[in-house]
């Protein structure tokens, strides 16, 4: 059992995923699961609406005299096997949210197509704005990665525009121009600007966040609880399979102190750490590390 007075925590350097050095996911594990959640839930929803689609393309069908079911069914049969990977525990959450990536790739193919198909029906043009640019702006916001990765599969996501548009051509479904290409392209091509800007924010911001909940060599998973002048959070070591309770004793949580005050409460919370961590019987917490952050927040682990 070991303690450290006055221990000032180590922070790595945290990649904002700009670099080369970016080449990994930098969330903390917490994050990178509720990313995975909500993943979880945008496939089932899209699932469902690829249901109520084809319901109502039946329902209507004497408007549509080209019916594409087989789109349908491509997107049922791929939203539906991502939400069970999701559910998958033995599928780590990085491989996860890369296969998350190629969804929406394949997403806004087969919707440029749909709506690119649904309007040249009924008005014989192309939309030159689809739903392909509300994908590619929110997916970065719902589903946070790396800027450098948000570029590409946006990039990606937004070529599927024109390829949409050639696909229609060659089966018949539709005559264009060569200036349908360009229009249609012009808007996804501004939205992937947009996704990689929002994208440099949503995921700078769990960076910082995650860097925030490190004290020493542990990091914030959950709050357990709090009281008049600090908080209880469940911790993990970042190399040790060891899980932990931090406690952080926060002077400005009870109100503004004079610094003298400050002072003889920390001293307090350290002599209380330090009497702890002399304790040898089985039926108390054994202290593992207690110290003072940058910020001026004493913990003990």
């Amino acid at each position: 059992m070991s303690h450290h007075v006055g221990m000032q925590p180590h922070h790595p350097p945290v990649r904002t995923g700009t670099g080369p050095s970016s080449s990994r996911f930098t969330l903390p594990p917490e994050q990178l699961a509720k990313a995975r959640a909500r993943l979880s839930f945008l496939t089932l929803v899209f699932a469902c609406m690829c249901v109520l689609a084809t319901a109502i393309e039946e329902i209507f069908r004497e408007h549509y005299p080209h019916r594409i079911y087989p789109l349908y069914v491509f997107n049922f049969v791929t939203s539906t096997l991502l939400f069970l990977l999701t559910r998958i525990r033995r599928f780590g959450d990085r491989l996860i949210l890369n296969l998350g990536l190629l969804y929406q790739i394949l997403m806004c193919l087969s919707v440029s197509m749909a709506g690119a198909w649904a309007q040249y029906q009924v008005s014989g043009t192309v939309p030159t704005v689809t739903w392909v640019c509300i994908v590619i702006v929110a997916y970065p916001l719902i589903i946070p990665s790396a800027p450098w990765r948000t570029f590409f599969a946006s990039l990606i996501a937004a070529s599927m525009v024109p390829l949409s548009l050639f696909l229609l051509q060659m089966r018949g479904w539709a005559i264009l121009r060569p200036f349908d290409y360009v229009d249609t392209a012009v808007s996804p091509l501004f939205c992937v600007v947009f996704a990689v800007l929002a994208s440099r924010v949503i995921y700078g911001l769990n960076v910082e966040v995650a860097r925030a909940r490190q004290m020493g060599a542990y990091q914030l998973v959950e709050l357990i609880g709090k009281g008049g002048m600090g908080e209880v959070w469940r911790a993990t070591h970042r190399l040790l399979a060891r899980p932990a309770a931090v406690k952080l004793v926060i002077p400005e949580v009870a109100g503004p102190r004079p610094p003298a005050e400050n002072e003889r409460l920390l001293e307090r919370f350290k002599r209380e750490a330090q009497v702890t961590s002399g304790l040898e019987s089985p039926h108390t917490v054994g202290l593992y590390d207690f110290g003072t952050t940058d910020e001026g927040v004493f913990y003990y682990v």
